[in-house]
């Protein structure tokens, strides 16, 4: 088995973002603002979409999953190509999102993000870099879920440990 076969990975991660792209359940384009909005819609819906949004879930989980231990298993020999399949998987996971109130397929989105962090260790400073300003640029810090506060909590520690 060689390096290459991360490309597998990176082609199912395209293929799942592709298929929920395709698959999208879109409500209504704008939504009140504020926290409480963010998941409200999700006990609103039809229990099909919500079944949707968690398959793609799922699947991202498991493909980020066996790519960070297939990453892992490659880093020491082939370090270079290790960074260049965990930045190609982070440009798919971490999509440009919209700064307005988002629906929920912009919020399934944003929480498949959080699979990214298991692809860090392998990325490359300027690619962190652009993920930790992302992140406080589109979400203020006191509006972050848990999870993406963790998340930019770990991208701030590994940017000040790679200095």
């Amino acid at each position: 088995m060689d390096i290459t076969v991360a490309d597998s990975y990176i082609a199912e991660l395209q293929t799942i973002y592709q298929r929920y792209k395709q698959r999208r359940i879109q409500g209504p384009n704008k939504r009140e603002a504020g926290a409480g909005s963010m998941f409200s819609s999700l006990f609103q819906r039809n229990p099909q979409s919500q079944v949707v949004h968690l398959a793609f879930l799922d699947d991202v989980e498991r493909v980020v999953t066996e790519l960070a231990d297939f990453l892992a298993q490659w880093v020491s020999a082939e370090p270079e190509r290790c960074r260049e399949y965990a930045h190609h998987a982070l440009h798919v996971l971490f999509l440009p999102k919209p700064y307005e109130a988002p629906t929920d397929f912009e919020r399934f989105l944003a929480i498949a993000e959080f699979q990214g962090e298991a692809l860090f260790p392998y990325a490359s400073r300027e690619e962190l870099q652009r993920i930790y300003d992302e992140q406080l640029e589109r979400t203020p810090k006191r509006f972050m879920l848990p999870n993406q506060e963790k998340m930019v909590k770990y991208l701030g520690t590994l940017l000040s440990e790679s200095n």
